[in-house]
């Protein structure tokens, strides 16, 4: 894509972070104290088994946001600090408070200009509510005076720091701190020293903790104590032990221990021991019982768990089973109301006591009974407690899901006890409208985009939902056939769709699902696509089963079927008729057709989960169009591949996505990706659906190429008449296999703003050269066909919003002849878009 103005705009860009960071290293030193040295930099050494970024996090003193060469946040709080005057804003504080004690006066002045009656009542109500919103306006005013008086004007404030000076006391603290955090870890011998490196002409200060780690003491022994035979059991089993963190021979770790602790707390909470809590557990540690004597650098350490008894009356740690799991929703009004509504109950098939206020249960029981995994007689878990709120909230039929018990205390006295489970819920509105408006950022420019969608719940008494949506959407994008070409692309979409809360099949296999959260989804839809080139339209329609568990969800589409239909330009038409002249059937994509298809999805994701330290995406698609066609013989459709005037397609498809996220310390990560695909046409078919191919380029893949322009393989494109080194990339490159790779370094600059290094691979291929030359997949050869982009880019995360500026450029290009491909070393930084090299990307949210 060229991009107007490109080079300019990078070179300003570039400019101008230059000239920051030279400036803000120049920071004034005339007014500070003789003792104060900017503190420069911290660092840690010496250590070997404990990584620095753990250890940085111990720092008692933070250094001031560094961008390039210096510190802009310090110039920009020394800029303001300058210009800060105190006494002003003190000033200003005593004639804010005089302006509203003389408004409050005066409004309070004219109750008493009022004769005693009625009349002197209202105004004392008019004056009342006017007085209280002048305080309130006084306290607001008086309050941010208060804020600038205390932390300086706005450039101190939000702009700038504060800059950070070397204190000797919190140094120490913080070695202190390291050793300490070190004997969590198992170095019980750990030292560490500070030493500073300083620059009495600038008045800095690097400094280094020295760290001497000495030898870690070993786990030795391990033993669980307790008098209860059950746990004892539970505690010691071969296969439950295993998932235990601790483990004979390996370093001591408090965090290992403190995951022991806890996992122990599960384990019986999910057999039984309603009562049980972590303060039960003791943990002994003697480093003195066991002393291997062949072995002096090893210190194993003898460890006991320890299960105390309960306290209060009870003798022992009792397990317990439900007695009787009651079930009620309130509304929200009827519980405001009444501290003892009257409920109307249904005791349903598994002995599930459900009530509902006054009317009778407006839901199925045995709707219910399937999400409810609380059942009388069993023993309690844990697990199923959360297991029930999950399953229910994904009914989305209730506001909120509380689960609460109680022990009965009269005939409760077995080794077994009995407990009661009350689980209320308060209905969500039946009916919801949500409108949506704004901004879309996909593979190129922005445009305007609008979505309303109305939901109406419970619509037969089962927990189904119907919804229909609308969207609409103009987007700015580049032409499929004129690459310097900006144009507008409208998008119109209506969907309908009825879903059920359980799986709809004829057999038993529906209920194997009743544990997962399943649903059935029936949807009709409709789908209008504008383009220069073409038009597109799109009937839909399908019938998918869904259900959970934790962090996997899948999807499986037992029949999808459209009907698609393109009404081409001229100039586009001329343009495919000519590839099919050359062996390309690419043509036949846009004939009036009939995709049938059947697919499954499964996605692994607990990017979400803030506990987890290294998340993972992971998605599969498995997809095979138009199999109902390979039951009937081809000479019934008279062996053309169309029914009537349709054509319809038989292909496959797979494809899979990895994602991998890695933090680097509090703010900084490393992200991965790897995704990969196959489609192939076969039977009567000569090509793909258009929208089944698999394209590369944009925003979301190989930045530096533009969106779906690049590949397929190793196909030279011709090259623009204007310039002979530049391509013309007039044309989408669909292909059949794609292979895409990247890695993204992501780091903090300072305050929303967001930075990121990061390197893209990739290509797509067809499986048989077309008239693309270069174009088919080759094994080996196919990795020197891999497109390599490097880039920058550069984040605004408002938390609630990330927009992203990314600057892709090319390093690598398999379009080029063998022995010309690399291509970086071509990369002029004062004309970065020179030959189409670099490729500026706007977008809404990470890449991947």
């Amino acid at each position: 894509m060229k991009i107007i103005g490109m080079s300019k705009t990078i070179h300003y860009l570039g400019g101008l972070l230059l000239a920051m960071g030279f400036l803000s290293g120049c920071i004034s030193t005339k007014k500070w104290k003789k003792e104060q040295y900017f503190l420069r930099s911290q660092s840690i050494e010496g250590n070997k088994e404990l990584s620095s970024g753990e250890l940085e996090e111990l720092y008692r003193q933070k250094t001031n946001s560094r961008v390039l060469f210096g510190y802009p946040s310090v110039v920009a709080y020394n800029y303001g600090k300058r210009r800060f005057k105190p006494e002003k804003v003190r000033e200003k504080m005593a004639k804010t408070r005089a302006k509203y004690d003389t408004l409050i006066d005066r409004q309070e002045a004219k109750i008493i200009k009022v004769p005693p009656g009625p009349k002197r009542e209202r105004v004392r109500e008019r004056v009342t509510s006017k007085v209280r919103k002048l305080r309130e306006k006084k306290e607001e005013k008086l309050r941010d005076l208060s804020v600038k008086l205390r932390d300086g004007n706005w450039w101190m404030r939000s702009v700038g720091e504060a800059p950070v000076f070397y204190d000797s006391l919190k140094a120490l603290e913080t070695a202190r701190e390291i050793e300490t955090y070190y004997q969590t870890k198992g170095f019980y011998q750990a030292k560490v020293k500070v030493s500073t490196e300083r620059n009495e002409r600038m008045k800095k200060v690097r400094v280094t903790y020295d760290v001497a780690e000495g030898i870690p003491f070993t786990l030795g022994k391990i033993e669980y104590i307790t008098e209860n035979k059950v746990i004892d059991s539970l505690l010691t089993h071969p296969e439950l032990r295993k998932a235990s963190p601790i483990k004979a021979g390996e370093r001591f770790d408090q965090d290992d221990f403190d995951k022991e602790i806890n996992r122990i707390v599960v384990l019986l909470k999910n057999n039984g021991f309603y009562t049980f809590h972590k303060n039960y557990i003791a943990v002994k540690i003697d480093t003195m019982v066991l002393r291997d004597t062949t072995k002096p650098k090893l210190k194993p350490m003898y460890c006991q768990i320890v299960i105390n008894k309960p306290s209060g009356n009870e003798k022992y740690h009792r397990q317990y089973k439900l007695d009787q799991v009651t079930f009620e929703i309130q509304p929200n009004q009827e519980i405001a109301s009444s501290l003892k509504p009257a409920y109307n109950e249904k005791v349903s098939e598994k002995k599930v006591k459900y009530r509902f206020i006054n009317k009778r249960i407006p839901y199925s029981s045995h709707i219910l009974d399937n999400r409810v995994q609380l059942n009388p007689g069993d023993l309690y878990k844990n697990d199923q407690v959360l297991r029930t709120k999950s399953l229910l909230g994904a009914l989305d039929m209730f506001k909120f899901v509380n689960t609460s018990f109680d022990i009965p205390e009269k005939n409760n006295d077995g080794k077994i006890g009995r407990i009661n489970a009350r689980i209320r819920a308060s209905p969500i509105e039946k009916y919801q409208f949500t409108s949506e408006f704004g901004l879309n950022v996909a593979q190129s420019l922005p445009g305007p985009f609008a979505n309303l969608s109305l939901k109406n719940r419970n619509l037969f008494g089962g927990a189904e939902i119907f919804e229909i949506n609308f969207q609409f959407s103009i987007d700015g994008q580049t032409a499929a056939s004129e690459q310097n070409r900006g144009f507008s692309s409208q998008e119109y979409s209506l969907n309908a769709a009825l879903n059920f809360p359980l799986i709809l099949f004829p057999t038993k296999l529906r209920f194997l699902f009743n544990d997962y959260g399943p649903k059935t989804r029936i949807n009709l839809g409709y789908n209008f696509v504008n383009r220069p080139e073409y038009s597109r339209t799109n009937w839909r329609s399908s019938m998918s089963y869904l259900w959970f568990k934790r962090y996997s969800s899948y999807n499986f589409t037992l029949s999808e079927i459209s009907l698609v239909n393109a009404n081409l330009s001229d100039a586009f038409r001329n343009d495919l008729l000519r590839l099919d002249s050359l062996g390309n059937p690419l043509i036949q994509s846009f004939q009036p057709g009939l995709v049938g298809s059947y697919y499954f999805t499964y996605t692994f994701n607990n990017t979400n989960i803030g506990q987890i330290r290294n998340a993972h995406y992971i998605k599969f698609l498995g997809e095979s169009g138009g199999t109902t066609f390979n039951l009937i013989d081809r000479n019934f459709f008279g062996g053309t591949g169309k029914i009537d005037s349709l054509t319809y397609f038989q292909f496959f498809r797979v494809n899979s996505s990895f994602h991998y996220y890695l933090p680097l310390g509090k703010k900084q990560k490393l992200a991965f990706r790897v995704h990969a695909g196959l489609a192939r046409p076969y039977g009567l078919s000569a090509t793909l659906p258009y929208e089944k191919f698999y394209f590369a380029g944009g925003s979301n893949s190989i930045r530096a190429w533009a969106p779906r322009r690049l590949g397929p393989g190793a196909y030279t494109p011709p090259t623009i008449a204007s310039n002979p080194n530049e391509f013309d990339y007039s044309f989408e490159q669909p292909g059949e296999i794609i292979f895409e790779t990247n890695v993204e370094y992501r780091f903090p600059i300072y305050s929303f703003f967001e930075g990121a290094l990061f390197m893209d691979a990739g290509n797509v291929w067809m499986i048989e050269d077309d008239s693309r030359q270069g174009s088919a997949f080759k094994f080996p050869s196919f990795l020197q066909e891999l497109a390599v982009g490097v880039g920058f880019g550069l984040r605004l995360n408002f938390s609630f919003l990330l927009i992203r500026l990314d600057a892709g450029i090319k390093a690598y290009d398999p379009a080029r002849a063998v022995g010309q491909r690399y291509i970086l070393g071509d990369f002029n930084l004062f004309n970065p878009g020179k030959n189409g090299q670099t490729l500026l990307n706007l977008g809404i949210g990470y890449p991947f």
